[in-house]
């Protein structure tokens, strides 16, 4: 078990015994939302972990999620941009000098995104921006 997922265990098991009954609901809502931010159908670069995540729900509902990948931004780039362009998903546009792709979905154009990929020596963030109006 990783380091990362043995805190993240031990802060949840923390909250359920300090915050009792509620404590278990903010934990299940995490949960929850980190499984819906982004969606399950949105392309992950394989080894690619979840570093961070916010969802704002509001007249539109905005998903904002980070990954690290252990691959160079060339390498994430590429997949990225043919996943972004097959099934529910399609690539609407690129910035190759901000390493931006926007792209929506098939089914409903009215969600919209955004991937920004910063290379990092032999890593990339990736950003995603997810909004539904």
């Amino acid at each position: 078990m990783s380091r990362k997922r043995v805190v993240r265990i031990a802060v949840a098991t923390f909250a359920v015994i300090g915050l009792g009954g509620f404590g278990l609901i903010v934990v299940v809502a995490f949960g929850a939302a980190a499984a819906s931010c982004p969606g399950g159908d949105f392309p992950r670069y394989a080894g690619s972990e979840q570093t961070s995540f916010s969802v704002n729900v509001g007249s539109v509902t905005e998903c904002d999620a980070e990954f690290s990948a252990p691959a160079s931004v060339g390498a994430v780039t590429e997949y990225m941009q043919t996943q972004l362009d097959a099934g529910d998903w399609q690539l609407v546009g690129t910035d190759p000098l901000q390493g931006a792709l926007n792209f929506q979905r098939r089914s409903n154009p009215s969600t919209t995104g955004q991937v920004q990929l910063l290379g990092q020596g032999d890593h990339t963030l990736i950003e995603v921006q997810i909004i539904t109006n």
